[in-house]
């Protein structure tokens, strides 16, 4: 489920009800609020949650992190680490290697990355990079455009996007691709797509 289904859930009982016939939930598709996962961890019964990160680029899951209750001191759950067959790189703009605490943009490698984007070569050129770090000929990563930053336990913390890019209920938007549609109209010369501040989730 999304965020928002997580928030919604709540709404339908106490989360010490609810949790007591699950035994995880498996949250993904966008930033995940500490606040919306804390009333699940307090409500006992050995309930799971399980934060998923990954682009439809890399096969959407390609890390994983099993929320604790110290991860409710921070603003986000943390993504976590990359599953088998994949690589999370943390990386500078000359594709070097950050330490842990630096904030930089998230590189994925490994078997589940795409090659292409279909007649977008490019999108292609700019997205899907050779991947230096690998030993495999013609092994690629691909430049997600997320900042993250590793954490002393070797998790990351995703803390947003370095370019224009926004999700809603998991879903990507491009608010440039939604410009381009208005200013196709005859008679429209300029489009401009704003996005209001991001609600602070229910508790």
């Amino acid at each position: 489920m999304t965020p928002a289904h997580l928030d919604l859930l709540a709404e339908f009982g106490s989360a010490s009800t609810q949790a007591s016939g699950a035994r995880s939930f498996v949250v993904g598709g966008e930033a995940l609020h500490s606040a919306m996962v804390a009333p699940w961890l307090d409500a006992g019964g050995g309930l799971k949650i399980i934060t998923e990160y990954g682009p439809t680029e890399t096969v959407v899951g390609c890390a994983v992190h099993d929320a604790r209750p110290e991860d409710i001191e921070m603003e986000r759950i943390p993504i976590g680490r990359a599953i088998d067959d994949t690589r999370l790189y943390v990386l500078d703009s000359r594709l070097r290697p950050r330490p842990a605490g630096l904030t930089r943009e998230l590189y994925i490698g490994g078997n589940s990355v795409a090659w292409v984007y279909w007649n977008r070569p490019d999108l292609t050129t700019k997205r899907f990079l050779a991947n230096p770090y690998s030993d495999q000929p013609g092994a690629r990563m691909y430049r997600t455009g997320d900042r993250v930053r590793l954490l002393p336990y070797g998790t990351l913390d995703c803390l947003g996007r370095s370019d224009d890019q926004i999700k809603i209920n998991g879903y990507q938007i491009e608010p440039g691709e939604v410009e381009a549609v208005p200013r196709a109209t005859p008679g429209v010369t300029q489009a401009v797509v704003t996005t209001a501040p991001t609600p602070l989730p229910r508790t």
